[in-house]
């Protein structure tokens, strides 16, 4: 989501225009707007790679030089989801930041999210804590109770990594009531440091939307000295709309399907039951002898 406060170029609707007629023309137009596929974000990361070098968050606090691309993405749904781009990214041989959240709508906790979730970060890319500040009480705890809940979370998912997490980015922080309590009194690297936004363009596709310019100000001169690109990756698919509703639907019917799998796996354990099949047996002879 887009960070508070900040300047940037990540809220406008997508633009469904139609370009013009010259190839170079319309290949600008895709990269500055691409279409949340799977094919044009592969597109999109190889051209970005030919003019930046592509960082994880962790390497911003470490160097965040000119010419430099923080590729950041915050897992809101599902780990399942994001794992195609993150095999996108290893094919092109980069590395990016994936938060995982403990108390969004997945549970990172499960055998088969957990195996996702360390799939990512044995491809080399960094997994940090995607926090929902609602789960920090606010009114009459002192940061020190905040920062040992905290502690005790990334303590977790550690654990569903095997990973070292030293990066944390808060959930939906453009629509927070209060402040982020993590922003600068902690010992990880918050992706809301107001330092990694100096002079750097931020780029973000919360909402399935591209503002303002997209990523238009990446192919011309004189192009951002950093960039700062927040995607998520569930929204990109096999298949895309220009409507971005269209495209919520995508993601939410691909979201279910990780549901019904579950119902499924439940259905035939109610079929093979004993103490099930004896009920259905009684039923069936009560019926019988109606």
């Amino acid at each position: 989501m887009c960070p508070p406060n900040s300047v940037d170029i990540c809220l406008s609707h997508i633009v469904n225009r139609q370009g013009p007629s010259d190839t170079r023309d319309n290949m600008d137009m895709d990269l500055s707007y691409p279409n949340f596929t799977l094919r044009s974000y592969q597109q999109l990361i190889e051209a970005l790679n030919g003019r930046w070098q592509i960082i994880r968050l962790c390497d911003a606090f470490a160097t965040f030089k000119p010419d430099s691309l923080i590729l950041r993405h915050d897992i809101d749904i599902s780990p399942t989801l994001a794992l195609p781009m993150a095999e996108i990214e290893n094919s092109v041989g980069i590395r990016s930041t994936y938060f995982v959240g403990l108390h969004l709508s997945y549970n990172p906790h499960h055998p088969r999210q957990a195996k996702i979730v360390r799939t990512i970060a044995e491809m080399g890319h960094e997994i940090g804590f995607h926090y929902d500040g609602l789960v920090y009480p606010g009114d009459g705890a002192s940061l020190e109770e905040n920062l040992a809940l905290l502690n005790r979370h990334i303590q977790i998912l550690e654990e569903v990594c095997s990973r070292r997490v030293v990066s944390i980015a808060r959930h939906n922080p453009s629509i927070a009531k209060e402040g982020d309590p993590f922003k600068t009194a902690v010992k990880y690297n918050n992706a809301y440091d107001e330092r990694l936004f100096q002079n750097t363009l931020y780029i973000s596709d919360s909402c399935g939307a591209w503002r303002a310019g997209g990523l238009s100000p990446c192919w011309h001169e004189p192009r951002p000295k950093r960039v700062y690109l927040l995607i998520h990756a569930e929204q990109w698919a096999d298949r895309s709309d220009a409507d971005r509703m269209v495209r919520f639907e995508i993601m939410r019917e691909r979201a279910m399907r990780e549901h019904d799998a579950f119902f499924n796996e439940v259905r035939c354990v109610w079929r093979s039951h004993a103490g099930g099949k004896e009920h259905d047996e009684r039923v069936a002879f009560t019926k019988d002898g109606q």
